[in-house]
């Protein structure tokens, strides 16, 4: 932008023709600087997505195996700055169970069978889903309550694009714990 700034004094122009192209050069510079500072937002968003997505590495089967060798890499001096969050992040992280997972430990404790069990299992998640969905609320003493939550719509921004697009408004599924930890 100097360098443009420079290049025009070389040849001189008068009165509005000169405020003309001042203006024109000072809403350049404000484009400018509103795109250089929109890139750093996108390019930030863009970090803490693949923060993200290595938090969810870790919290994969291989989540220990990964931790070991940041873990390792601290100890070392090797780690980056990103490596170093991640891995103090993972030690607060808790382990994810999945619903067959749930369902081993399910027919474990009350002593039935894994068919069993799940047939259970699904059962509670169907009727729980089917009932939040005619907007009922579903209350579990000591455990927690499950309800409709709805969201408005909204403005948001297209994380690739930048673009601001329209977000709908939706529904979704709800649970407040009642158990204190």
């Amino acid at each position: 932008m100097d360098e443009l700034k420079a290049e025009l004094r070389k040849y001189p122009l008068k009165g509005a023709k000169e405020e003309r192209l001042e203006k024109k050069i000072a809403a350049m510079e404000e484009n400018l600087a509103a795109l250089e500072e929109e890139e750093e937002k996108i390019s930030s968003r863009q970090d803490e997505a693949d923060m993200a997505y290595e938090e969810a590495d870790l919290r994969a089967d291989d989540g220990k195996a990964k931790a070991a060798e940041l873990r390792e890499k601290l100890a070392s001096g090797e780690a980056t700055e990103e490596e170093s969050i991640l891995f103090w992040r993972s030690l607060h992280m808790a382990e994810v169970i999945s619903k067959s997972a749930l369902v081993d430990k399910v027919a474990e404790a009350a002593g039935i069978s894994k068919k069993d069990t799940k047939a259970v299992v699904d059962a509670i998640i169907s009727t729980v889903t089917e009932e939040v969905k005619k907007d009922a609320e579903i209350r579990l003493i000591g455990f927690g309550t499950f309800k409709k939550a709805q969201r408005a719509a909204r403005k948001g921004r297209n994380p690739q694009t930048g673009e601001i697009i329209d977000i709908a408004a939706s529904e979704s599924l709800a649970f407040k714990s009642s158990v204190k930890y």
